[in-house]
């Protein structure tokens, strides 16, 4: 077993590892790219730095002894340095640096998928000489685009819509996919040890923000027929498998009109989807991921009751959001409101989020969207 965990990145996402990891009693430390971060409040030891630095990965693996990752954005410079001080023995990683390296681009990743026979929407990457018309000749309008690297919440994402778009059109770096119309987002959670043992959440739907394609809800379990449920489970599981993975992987996948599954995106990390299993279910992706990291029995993954967990992105209704406490605020029985504590912000960042529980979907629902209503018109309910 590692006792000390170090998380490259110091978001809400790795505030929520260094908690997990500190109720299993052992120390996290956390290299964070911002003074904000919210795992500053939360890490027995925490640098500030960018995320290039390496003389700050160097004081982050002088106190580790397993490295995690709660981003993909990792500089091939730094996985290189990572890697160094794996062959030397001084440290674990997990995920490995292998496995991040294919993730972090979204066109190896796709690649990948291809050559190992789970299906994808079909892609092809686009080069300098790529032409609007090629494209369009290909998979028809709207089409999508996606940066190899660096996309997340929205950005690196575009949809061509109209052959009057060819200015708009990213001709190197990008890879173009064709558009996937009728269909509902889901995820698969899937965690695994480096013996192999696996544990899977149930699957969750994903609702988006049309404009800036950022989750807007979560849904889980999600109403879905049992059978592409279990599909999609089976096809989670043989992926991380294939990857050799360790730790929690997020594999989001499009369900089209006809029941079929294609895999859109691999997150080799804890992710936004999984929030809500802090409240739903017995061990939460959080500790589920520091367990399979750290080389400790994985725990159990049944979820108690309906859950629907919504992002609270940036509005100038926020301006008494700094009342809550930085964390877990109890707004009731059955909800939670989680404020990240950044300060400042732009349009679709991510603020906090607010999780319910019910009996089924639409009480959770309900219960999560009078919250967020309650928090965005004073006076309002302080927590």
């Amino acid at each position: 077993m590692s006792s000390r965990i170090g998380i490259f990145g110091g978001g809400q996402l790795g505030a929520y590892l260094c908690q997990a990891a500190s109720r299993l009693g052992l120390s996290s430390s956390v290299l964070a790219f911002t003074e904000d971060s919210m795992a500053k409040g939360f890490a027995d030891r925490c640098i500030v730095a960018p995320p290039a630095d390496v003389h700050a990965l160097h004081a982050l693996l002088a106190t580790t002894d397993v490295l995690t990752f709660e981003v993909e954005a990792v500089p091939d410079a730094i996985l290189d340095e990572i890697s160094r001080f794996e062959a030397a023995g001084q440290i674990r990683v997990a995920p490995s640096v292998d496995v991040m390296r294919l993730l972090k681009d979204k066109l190896s990743q796709k690649q990948w998928l291809q050559e190992q026979g789970f299906a994808t929407a079909e892609f092809v990457d686009c080069g300098e000489e790529v032409s609007l018309q090629a494209l369009i000749d290909q998979f028809g309008l709207p089409f999508v685009q996606k940066a190899h690297q660096g996309g997340y919440d929205g950005k690196g994402v575009q949809v061509i819509r109209s052959a009057e778009q060819a200015d708009e059109l990213w001709r190197a770096g990008a890879l173009a996919e064709k558009f996937i119309g009728d269909k509902r987002e889901i995820a698969v959670l899937v965690a695994r040890s480096a013996d192999g043992d696996v544990c899977r959440y149930p699957v969750v739907e994903m609702l988006f923000e049309p404009e800036g394609n950022v989750l807007l809800q979560a849904h889980s379990p999600a109403a879905i027929p049992a059978d592409i449920a279990e599909q999609a489970l089976n096809l989670g599981q043989a992926i991380v498998a294939r990857l050799a993975g360790v730790g929690l992987f997020a594999v989001e996948m499009f369900l089209t009109a006809d029941g079929q599954l294609l895999v859109n995106e691999i997150s080799p990390r804890v992710h936004n989807t999984g929030h809500l299993s802090m409240e739903a279910n017995v061990t939460c992706q959080y500790e589920q991921h520091v367990r399979a990291v750290a080389g400790l029995p994985l725990g159990e993954e049944q979820q108690f009751k309906a859950a629907v967990m919504s992002n609270m992105l940036y509005s100038d209704g926020w301006a008494e959001m700094p009342k809550l406490a930085c964390g877990a605020n109890r707004w009731d029985q059955y909800t939670h409101v989680h404020w990240y504590g950044k300060t400042g912000g732009k349009q679709f960042r991510k603020m906090g989020h607010i999780t319910s529980v019910g009996e089924d979907l639409n009480t959770a629902a309900r219960r999560a969207e009078d919250t967020l209503q309650a928090l965005t018109q004073p006076p309002g309910k302080v927590v």
